[in-house]
């Protein structure tokens, strides 16, 4: 599942910052711009923190998730001139943490 995440992180790197006229032809506006955003970042957090062997680790790679998310808006507002969609990635992470939570809850004791 790692490897999954990474790729995911890679994707979202590359749409990030995908040259234009590509990244107008993917654009998307207003309540499904954000949700694709959390969606993404809920994903990569969900692939990289599932089944931490420690909460400490999954906290550690949600916020490196999100220092890769803040990089990200702000070379895109630096190179298009685009607003942020900061608050949309941290929502996406925080379900995700929330999912790995709520998945390590109901999951069978091993002995």
């Amino acid at each position: 599942m790692r490897l999954a995440g990474l790729l995911l992180l890679a994707a979202i790197a590359s749409l990030a910052l995908m040259p234009q006229p590509w990244k107008g032809r993917l654009a998307t506006h207003g309540l499904l711009h954000a949700a694709s955003h959390a969606a993404a970042f809920l994903a990569a957090g969900f692939l990289l923190t599932w089944r931490a062997k420690r909460r400490q680790a999954s906290f550690f790679v949600a916020l490196l998730i999100l220092g890769l998310g803040l990089l990200l808006e702000y070379l895109q507002t630096v190179i298009y001139r685009n607003a942020s969609s900061t608050a949309a990635d941290a929502a996406g992470i925080a379900a995700a943490l929330l999912l790995e939570k709520f998945g390590t809850f109901f999951a069978p004791v091993r002995s």
